[in-house]
């Protein structure tokens, strides 16, 4: 579908619109007409009289979305029972969702705007998952577009649920499941990420809430997490509690100027919840709340009481000093050359004079040396006596707030 293409199932009337299934090798969907309408595969409610809008289904190894086409399911109507259908994308390789135009952004949509009709649920399966150059993966009941003249919708939005071996969003790109209502409702719309690497560059992840609803929920079941650059996570709420964030990942990785939060504009005493739970490599199958793991505290610590909501990060093995780099090894390097092979070094120091009466005093072990009998103990200062020799032990630490 290229310069305003479209293949479309929906419905203009009080009829419900069609399914619609597209299965091919490859697709792409590119550009708009010159008019501004976007090139698109849509399954929609077109119309404020309109029925329910219907199901689409992408089936394909690769899948192209730029320069500001768009896959869409969705309702225009101001029936209540009229929601928006569900909008499944399966791609065995690649999904590329790029940029966008005047038309708007290049990406997945399930919208729900103009009346109080749901909106319907995203879900996304493939290899790699790449949203960049402020291109989206959507389920709001707000227009996507600045530009638009279309009331948001007073519904509900829908869900977005992804499973990749890696998802990248990158320079400006979202992925979210805001809703934009002042009907007072306990629903909130959620977002979950199952993937090996997860990677925001100057991105956002969002839940959140800007009418009298409370901030959704973030669910991201990871082996990394790496976020770079002015890039955020947040289930925030304006008038409303905020939401949940729950980061189950073996790495977290999180420049200065990135954030994860769920905030209230009411107040902290309505701030939602941000939980970081240290797993062990793989990606781990989604956890109930009550299946958290028991040691989560191993990663997260409080450097000091901390008020707004704040994420801190504490621990021996620490954060390395830029979130491009690797974690360092904690082993120590054992050299296994005979001894004939050695150049002789010897790292020695003079004894120190020991102070009288100097108070017992439990301090951290900063390194590790041999005694007379062969023994390994930990020392507090990297000073031995002569003779002998001492390997300091990797130490970092990091305290920062996200």
């Amino acid at each position: 579908m290229r310069n305003g293409g479209q293949i479309s199932a929906g419905t203009f009337g009080v009829g419900n619109a069609g399914s619609l299934t597209v299965n091919a090798n490859l697709i792409e969907v590119t550009g708009s007409f010159a008019s501004g309408g976007p090139s698109s595969l849509r399954s929609a409610s077109e119309r404020p009289w309109a029925g329910a809008g219907g199901t689409l289904d992408v089936i394909t190894n690769r899948l192209l979305v730029a320069d500001g086409g768009q896959i869409v399911t969705g309702t225009l109507s101001t029936n209540p029972a009229s929601s928006g259908g569900n909008l499944t994308v399966r791609a065995s390789e690649q999904i590329d969702l790029r940029g966008g135009d005047t038309s708007g952004q290049s990406g997945l949509f399930s919208s729900a705007l103009i009346g109080p009709a749901a909106g319907g649920n995203i879900t996304v399966e493939t290899g790699n998952l790449f949203i960049r150059d402020g291109a989206t993966i959507s389920a709001s009941n707000d227009p996507s577009n600045p530009a638009s003249t279309l009331p948001s919708g007073t519904g509900p939005a829908g869900n977005v649920a992804i499973r990749a071996q890696n998802v990248t969003l990158d320079n400006g790109s979202t992925l979210n499941a805001n809703t934009r209502t002042n009907v007072i409702s306990d629903r909130n719309a959620s977002i979950t990420v199952n993937s090996q690497t997860l990677t925001l560059n100057n991105s956002r992840i969002t839940t959140n809430a800007a009418g009298l609803v409370p901030g959704g929920n973030v669910t991201a079941n990871l082996s990394t997490l790496t976020m770079l650059g002015n890039s955020a996570i947040t289930a925030d709420s304006v008038n409303s509690a905020g939401g949940r964030i729950t980061i189950n990942t073996a790495i977290l990785a999180v420049a200065p100027g990135s954030r994860i939060t769920a905030r209230s504009g009411l107040g902290a005493d309505f701030d939602g919840v941000v939980e970081i739970n240290e797993t062990e490599g793989d990606t781990p199958e989604v956890q109930s709340e009550e299946e958290a793991p028991e040691d989560s505290q191993a990663l997260i610590a409080s450097c000091e009481k901390l008020t707004d909501n704040e994420l801190v990060l504490a621990g021996a093995g620490g954060l390395p000093s830029d979130p491009t780099y690797g974690l360092t090894s904690q082993s120590i390097w054992a050299d296994t050359r005979a001894a004939s092979e050695i150049d002789s070094v010897v790292v020695s120091a003079p004894a120190a004079p020991q102070p009288e009466d100097v108070p017992l005093t439990i301090v951290a072990a900063q390194g590790w040396a041999t005694n007379d009998q062969g023994q390994i103990v930990l020392v507090a200062e990297p000073t031995v006596p002569s003779g002998e020799t001492f390997v300091a032990s990797h130490q970092s630490q990091y305290c920062g707030r996200g």
